[in-house]
């Protein structure tokens, strides 16, 4: 019989938050707790002091601004807020909280970008009936010179004033009441510029997620988080900006460019500010990784209590080289947590335990494809037959982890793979103003009745009480009848020339006259000399006939 993931011991601990609390009573709660902390500080180098903000100036500036949102907004409105990297996004945001307005973070468009921007960010303000877009005093400019008439008009624009600017603070700011069912913010989910989905997340929900996610990494106000992850992706928000001031943490910033630029900035400022909890997608870890080469780390991660890994699939060969290399530099092995989640749960859904290291199983590749686990010998002599997984963990702390049949709906039991659906208190009232697809992602019920519950459209099993992820239902190629994983295409596509990159392919499936087709896109190694594409490609075909029985239809290198 199929056991739902629901750590009994820590739904008690829960249930002992107080009903009324909100994300605005939290924030004066802690400010005051902790007036003399550090609560955020900016990095600009990894390793220098930064911007800091202790949290008596984060409650002052906070309450300026949000005294000043009062006189452009009414409660319940719509604020974008458009700003890079920094502090101010944080002191905003909170405002917008704090003072009951629905805050609705979005990328700050780049001056020298912004006719690729525009669609998406009309297509929000659109979307949300947002009344105010808060901006940098420099890319407000920008935008009213560079940015189409059309989608400066649809509302009104305002750069973010200086927070420690006195008169702000006359005639003081005294905080209304903020309801639990009360909406935060809006997240919007990365999609089609022309149908932006915005995840209506209520104070509660916000609360449950940040207070789980607290309690399942061990954070504290003795913790001390860094993030580099931008501020309007789910990850970044809640990992950088809620969780630390939950708790009464500290958080350190770092702009996405500056990871980009060079990923070892990140692992430095670990080591130089003793970073107890970050984290980041598989990706991050893979570039990190290249930056080292053949190099040791330099830098201490000794201090790290929970190194998070979601976002992206985890593959088994990452966790195996970042368990070595940064173990190599202190980190202990129980401190990486892979992790699953997503923004329509505010978060984080299921998370690794800090007491053991990540589980690798490996599986019978071809009883996956028929939605079954079988594991298998990790040193089977066919590595094209076997499929190495990371486990994910359990559930967090209130939230109902189930897998149900593809087609009725029904419990799966467990090692059988179907479709991931979450019961719990994260999970948001819906997508705005999208009542059909509000009800077909988060209305699910089960052929009992258990419900509603969120589809993720994600694939995956539970063993031994942990979530393992298989791929995305839509990204399941079904060619001749027959199921192909992408991740498995891509596996044997890279392996099948030297001058292909490792980690480097996408397969996806097209529409052809002929049915469903499947193309591979790789990237080459750079390397002197021309490479024979023509000679490449046939060994991509050859170990994909040889290995999978299936045709491609395209190899783009």
């Amino acid at each position: 019989m199929f056991r739902s993931v629901m750590p009994g011991s820590a739904v008690a601990d829960l249930a002992a938050i107080d009903p009324s609390e909100t994300l605005a009573s939290l924030f004066e709660r802690q400010c005051k707790a902790h007036a003399d902390s550090l609560a955020y500080a900016y990095l600009d180098d990894p390793a220098g002091p930064g911007l800091r903000l202790d949290y008596r100036e984060l409650h002052q500036q906070v309450h300026a601004l949000a005294g000043w949102l009062t006189t452009l907004t009414e409660p319940g409105d719509r604020v974008l807020l458009a700003l890079g990297p920094g502090l101010d996004f944080v002191r905003i945001f909170w405002a917008c909280l704090v003072s009951g307005r629905v805050a609705v973070p979005v990328p700050a468009p780049e001056p020298s970008r912004l006719h690729h921007a525009a669609p998406r960010l009309r297509s929000v303000i659109a979307d949300s009936r947002a009344t105010l877009v808060l901006t940098g005093a420099s890319l407000l400019d920008a935008v009213g010179n560079l940015l189409d008439p059309a989608t400066f008009a649809m509302t009104r624009w305002v750069a973010v004033p200086d927070a420690t600017d006195p008169s702000l603070a006359a005639p003081g700011f005294v905080p209304a009441p903020v309801e639990t069912e009360a909406l935060a913010y809006l997240q919007y989910t990365s999609g089609s510029t022309s149908a932006p989905r915005g995840v209506r997340l209520t104070h509660a929900n916000v609360l449950a997620n940040v207070m789980a996610l607290a309690e399942a990494s061990a954070g504290s106000a003795a913790s001390r988080s860094l993030s580099w992850l931008p501020h309007f992706h789910d990850y970044g928000l809640v990992c950088a900006v809620l969780t630390p001031l939950a708790v009464g943490a500290s958080s350190f910033l770092m702009s996405p460019f500056s990871f980009l630029r060079r990923p070892l900035r990140w692992l430095e400022a670990v080591s130089a500010h003793r970073i107890t909890h970050t984290g980041a997608p598989e990706s991050a870890f893979v570039a990190c990784l290249q930056a080292m080469g053949d190099r040791p780390l330099e830098a201490d991660l000794s201090s790290l209590v929970s190194l998070s890994c979601g976002a992206e699939p985890i593959r088994a060969g990452t966790v195996e080289r970042v368990l070595a290399a940064f173990g190599a530099a202190g980190m202990r092995p129980q401190a990486f947590v892979p992790c699953y989640g997503l923004a329509e749960a505010v978060l984080g859904v299921t998370t690794g335990a800090l007491d053991t290291p990540p589980r690798i199983v490996s599986a019978n590749a071809a009883a996956l494809l028929g939605h079954r686990f079988e594991a298998v010998e990790a040193d089977d002599p066919r590595p094209d037959e076997v499929r190495r997984l990371v486990g994910c963990g359990r559930a967090l702390p209130g939230t109902e982890v189930l897998i149900v049949d593809l087609e009725d709906g029904t419990l799966r039991a467990d090692g059988q793979v179907g479709e991931i659906v979450v019961r719990s208190p994260s999970v948001g009232g819906g997508y705005w103003m999208q009542p059909a697809a509000s009800e077909a992602t988060f209305g699910f019920h089960l052929p009992d009745g258990h419900g509603p519950c969120l589809r993720t459209g994600d694939l995956g099993f539970i063993d031994g009480g942990e979530l393992f992820v298989t791929g995305r239902l839509k990204d399941l190629v079904i060619v001749h009848g027959e199921n192909h994983y992408p991740q498995d295409l891509e596996w044997s596509a890279e392996r099948a020339h030297e001058a292909l990159r490792r980690d480097h392919a996408v397969a996806f499936a097209v529409d052809t006259p002929g049915g469903e087709a499947v193309v591979l896109a790789l990237e080459l190694e750079r390397r002197a000399g021309e490479p024979d594409l023509a000679q490449i490609a046939g060994a991509v075909r050859r170990a994909i006939a040889v290995e999978h029985g299936l045709p491609l239809h395209a190899v783009a290198l």
